[in-house]
């Protein structure tokens, strides 16, 4: 779209390219290609005649080689819209994503956290509601992609997003785990549950029955963690019986164990000691709920083997053969480090003890929003229940941000389509109609996630009136019409981002809000918000406003718009100017 502004003593200025990026010219490379972003794939195709490939996955990295049209290459990773591929000679490269074609291949995409304690969000931004958190190493399947935020299956009827720079993209191979079995359990309870980790705190992934037999990988704390359903899960030891690959399963073994008895540590955590005595060297520790089996017993001391197959002895009056009354004593799990501890339930009250990612306690009470736990020293206190994770009560609702946009109709037009492209830039033949609608895209996605009902005026590449595009809007009643641009200047030093109204009451409110939000996260000079003269505005009787991203005839941000970051900036920049005008 053409930028409206007036200015004076205009100067027209003859470029010359040639020196700048003229090795870029022929490659293809910085053309824009109608795939749009880069998907999760397995591997690649090119699209262009001759593909750089770069040392690093950005346009500043070196060229190590180049790729011909219509070959393919194996994908290794991806960051942002590049891929990393595996070429003839088995070096590797990197290339742009948006210049090749990308195939998922025959198995499915698994997402892997790269950090501990990764949130899992309602939506695909930092303002939506921490869900869940997941940890370093678990993978989940992959669902879709928006900006730079993944949805991904957390179980079967639940759904999550990750942030896409603190996750990896792989390939799931049935049945490799990287992982050699150390021993073997069977299930001795109906139904065992299996966790995405080793604590009651993780999501339930799936069931074991009653003499299932399952290959243990791992132990920690009393969990087993074991091969499911092509990936890793993890149970509650005390409802498998353990036994290394080599036992024969003969007559004495099966006698033992069905003889032994077994108790369930109460203190937060039991000593292991040489011998029946306080006096004994300590060798080990278990913490509560940890299920042991009795071998002996000598007075108050019971001689124990532990779920690892250690033995050790313990003092009887610290453990239970009730595991009931353990399991079913409601707990707070802290998600965040540092978190505040109060000694009462609100924000105003004095800050008592701090708790650090995994810290557990067990819930005296609830008192609106928050718990009331009980200290390791035996005092009580409070943790606001929107972030913790609650196990045996309910959760507190942590929905802060989505409530303002549940029920709301909102228009999502990106601008031009079909035979009109919009705006050309000229250095790189970015089409406008294209990068309107992938911005359009991620903005929908955070919209529909918070709750709004969104009705985009196209979602494939066709030419749509305007007057079509302001019925729409009438059409469905619409609470707000966001129109997406990309502007252009016979100037091409003019950049920055523009946000348009048409009257001076609540659009010009909408504007300002989307606006002032809009560069603090794309980054882009601020031209402010602005009365436009536009049809979509003028004549649409909704609330609407008009977005100017950025400018194809400046050499800068015709690149930079190129990029995934640039859009999801811009996308989260709008959807939070929506926000702050719904929640004002």
């Amino acid at each position: 779209m053409r930028f409206s502004l007036k200015i004076s003593h205009m100067v027209k200025l003859c470029l010359i390219m040639v020196m700048v990026s003229g090795s870029l010219l022929w490659t293809g490379e910085l053309f824009r290609h109608s795939h749009g972003q880069a998907q999760a794939a397995s591997s690649i195709k090119v699209d262009v005649s001759v593909l750089n490939v770069r040392s690093g996955p950005g346009l500043h990295f070196d060229i190590v080689a180049k790729v011909n049209k219509g070959e393919t290459y194996t994908v290794l990773k991806q960051e942002e819209n590049w891929y990393k591929i595996q070429l003839n000679d088995s070096s590797t490269g990197w290339v742009a994503g948006w210049l090749v074609t990308a195939h998922a291949g025959n198995g499915s995409t698994t997402i892997v956290s790269t950090v501990d304690g990764l949130n899992v969000r309602s939506g695909p931004s930092k303002s939506f509601s921490i869900i869940d958190q997941i940890q370093k190493g678990e993978a989940y399947p992959f669902v879709e992609e928006q900006g730079n935020w993944i949805k991904i299956q957390l179980s079967e009827n639940k759904t999550g997003w990750v942030a896409a720079w603190l996750v990896e993209k792989k390939a799931a191979t049935p049945g490799e785990t990287g992982l050699t079995p150390q021993n073997i359990a069977t299930v001795t309870v109906p139904v065992l549950n299996v966790r995405s980790g080793p604590g009651t705190h993780y999501r339930e992934i799936g069931e074991l029955k009653s003499g299932q037999t399952i290959e243990v990988l791992d132990i920690q704390n009393g969990w087993y963690q074991i091969r499911f359903n092509s990936q890793t899960g993890w149970v509650a030891g005390e409802y498998a019986d353990l036994r290394s690959p080599e036992d024969s399963g003969d007559g004495d073994a099966s006698s033992a164990s069905s003889s032994s008895r077994t108790v369930y540590v109460t203190a937060d955590r039991l000593n292991l000691r040489s011998g029946p005595s306080i006096e004994s060297p300590v060798q080990g520790q278990v913490t509560k709920g940890a299920a042991l089996t009795v071998i002996e017993q000598k007075g108050d001391w019971l001689n124990v083997r532990t779920a690892n197959g250690k033995t050790a002895w313990v003092a009887s009056w610290l453990v239970t053969e009730q595991h009931d009354v353990i399991s079913q004593t409601p707990t707070v799990t802290i998600l965040y480090p540092g978190t505040n501890i109060r000694s009462g339930p609100s924000t105003e009250h004095q800050v008592v003890a701090r708790a650090g990612k995994g810290d557990q306690f067990p819930i005296v009470a609830r008192e609106g929003k928050w718990f009331k736990i009980r200290l390791n020293n035996g005092d009580t206190a409070y943790v606001a229940g929107w972030i913790v994770a609650a196990e045996g009560v309910p959760d507190v609702d942590r929905g802060d941000s989505d409530q303002f946009l549940k029920g709301k109709t909102i228009v999502v037009d990106p601008g031009h389509g079909g035979i009109d492209d919009g705006a050309t830039g000229p250095f790189f033949n970015t089409l406008e109609k294209k990068l309107n609608m992938q911005v359009s895209q991620i903005l929908a996605a955070k919209l529909k996630e918070a709750g709004a009902n969104v009705v985009m005026t196209r979602t494939d590449d066709r030419k749509i009136q305007l007057q079509t595009r302001v019925d729409i809007a009438v059409r469905h009643q619409a609470d707000m019409f966001i129109s997406i641009h990309h502007n252009s200047h016979p100037d091409p030093r003019i950049n920055g981002t523009i946000t348009y109204f048409y009257t001076n009451g609540e659009d010009r409110t909408l504007a300002r809000l989307i606006q002032k939000e809009l560069v603090k996260r794309n980054g882009r000079n601020d031209l402010k918000a602005r009365r436009g003269n536009y049809f979509v505005l003028r004549e649409n009787p909704q609330l609407a406003v008009l977005v100017e991203l950025g400018f194809l005839t400046n050499y800068e941000e015709e690149l930079i718009m190129n990029t995934r970051e640039f859009q999801e900036n811009s996308a989260e920049g709008i959807f939070q100017g929506i926000r702050r005008y719904y929640q004002r």
